[in-house]
């Protein structure tokens, strides 16, 4: 049985997908990455690609932290961070 990356990576898109219309692709990623067991950063970082570039090739809408590493816990919403608060102008 011949094992494809692109697949699994298709396939936990649609799972993800199931959940929200946007896919966390940082922890989308670091799930998948955790699975090898050989440096997870260079990992994340190649699932990390092979992942947007499939939600952009589906037109599926993703959420990415810039510069996310293996080791980051996912980050508030920017709309969640600014909820309550009023501007200063």
């Amino acid at each position: 049985m011949q094992y494809d990356l692109r697949d699994r990576v298709r396939h936990e898109i649609q799972l993800a997908r199931a959940e929200s219309p946007c896919v966390d692709v940082d922890a989308l990623s670091r799930s998948i990455a955790e699975e090898f067991g050989f440096d997870p950063e260079s990992t994340f970082v190649m699932l990390k690609r092979l992942v947007m570039h499939e939600c952009a090739r589906l037109g599926i809408g993703m959420r990415v932290q810039s510069g996310a590493t293996v080791g980051d816990a996912p980050r508030e919403a920017a709309n969640q961070r600014s909820a309550g608060r009023g501007s200063a102008a």
